[in-house]
């Protein structure tokens, strides 16, 4: 039986989401089901909830690499524009959801692999903070052990344990302004 099935990982490219999305797939064999949630545009977004469901139904962990938080950071740094409304991040915030942001101090991602594109890491990181103090969201600001935080991840999705202590920073209620 799960807590929740649905795992929502974001943060700054080469945070080392798509790893940490990666190992929770590996613990848990069979049961989890990978999206890259890329540009789902807003009348779309009710499509993926619906195929989610549809897996959650079926007993399956949907993890999401990415969401609709990265919309709002990127739209932010002025590398994308804002496609959903207030009224539409306060509806997809309320679905039932272990959510996680990634931000080590530093990208971990080496420079061959980074798109010259890209926005500054410190400020990517720091907008991503700072979203995700603002919507409630788990947020590991600091290095981690990849393996440690996804035995951690599966085993509070699978009521092993009751929180996920691998994680030290908890989160916080959403602001008035959500």
């Amino acid at each position: 039986m799960l807590r929740r099935q649905l795992v929502i990982v974001e943060g700054p490219n080469g945070s080392g989401k798509t790893t940490l999305v990666r190992r929770v797939e590996e613990l848990f064999p069979g049961h989890a089901c990978i999206v890259h949630w890329r540009s789902v545009v807003p009348h779309h977004y009710e499509y993926a909830f619906q195929a989610a469901r549809f897996l959650i139904e079926a007993g399956v962990l949907v993890v999401w690499d990415r969401s609709w938080l990265s919309n709002i950071v990127y739209a932010r740094l002025g590398s994308n524009t804002l496609e959903y409304s207030d009224k539409e991040h306060r509806r997809l915030h309320r679905v039932p959801a272990l959510r996680i942001v990634v931000a080590p101090p530093t990208r971990l991602r080496t420079d061959d692999e980074t798109d010259p594109h890209e926005a500054d890491y410190e400020l990517e990181r720091s907008v991503y903070l700072e979203e995700a103090r603002r919507w409630g969201w788990y947020v590991i600001d600091r290095y981690y052990d990849t393996d440690e935080v996804a035995r951690d991840v599966v085993d509070f999705m699978t009521c092993r344990k009751d929180v996920v202590s691998s994680i030290a920073t908890l989160p916080s209620r959403p602001s008035s302004r959500t």
